[in-house]
């Protein structure tokens, strides 16, 4: 990137890391009923390589930090459910493949989850399709989904983790489809969800931070705002 394309670079990016940093926090003094939905990304889920259950563990593995990040979405869901919000949560994913003979939609793993943990199951829908494994394949199927509910308000959230929130708003924000319907999109992290709860999330993000795998998603993410700016993104994942 040469030193201009960096500097108007640098430029959006701070901008619009000062809205999200501010727009997710004032999330909290608007009523939660404000939002017709709450998109929710989905994650990788993990299969116990003995036992072959396939969950969202609360496990933080080093090599993939972001199978807890799956985790935390959920619980994120049932504190913002506990605290007012009546909508519906859509759930994104695509499937996965766990090993040659076996795969499972990881939108229906993270929304059985947030239903076992005490969401009623009428509030959350699965919405993601096989093939739609990346966040452009998220916001397809937003879309087509509310092509198909036409929500009244068209106030949306993103429910997200803070290394991914940046670029999934970006991406959300900037889509034909969300500008010119003039869909109003609340960032919401999951990190400022759970410690508006308890403290203890505070040291359960530092252990998350301090992984070797956290640098590389926080490169991989800050690489991929650059390029979709650019115009020359590329989904890691297919």
């Amino acid at each position: 990137m040469n030193e201009l394309k960096e500097r108007e670079f640098l430029e959006v990016f701070n901008e619009v890391a000062l809205y999200v940093d501010q727009a997710s926090i004032d999330a909290f003094e608007q009523p939660w009923d404000s939002l017709d939905s709450i998109v929710v990304l989905g994650s990788p889920v993990w299969m116990n390589p003995t036992t072959k259950n396939v969950k969202l563990s609360s496990k933080i593995i080093p090599e993939l930090p972001i199978i807890a990040w799956g985790h935390s979405r959920a619980l994120a869901s049932k504190l913002i459910y506990d605290i007012g919000f009546n909508g519906t949560f859509a759930i994104t994913g695509a499937v996965q493949e766990l090993s040659a003979d076996r795969a499972i939609s990881k939108a229906e793993v993270l929304k059985e989850k947030i239903v076992k943990l005490g969401v009623n199951q009428n509030n959350v829908v699965a919405i993601g399709k096989n093939g739609q494994g990346n966040t452009l394949g998220n916001i397809n199927d937003a879309i087509d989904y509310f092509q198909q509910t036409k929500p009244d308000k068209r106030r949306i959230g993103i429910l997200t983790n803070d290394f991914h929130i940046l670029r999934s708003y970006i991406m959300f924000k900037s889509h034909p489809f969300f500008e010119c319907l003039s869909y109003q999109i609340t960032p919401i992290i999951v990190e400022e969800v759970l410690k508006s709860k308890s403290s203890k999330y505070e040291y359960w993000e530092s252990q998350i931070r301090e992984l070797k795998g956290y640098a590389k998603l926080k490169s991989n993410e800050l690489s991929g705002i650059s390029d979709f700016i650019n115009g020359s993104y590329v989904p890691l994942n297919k």
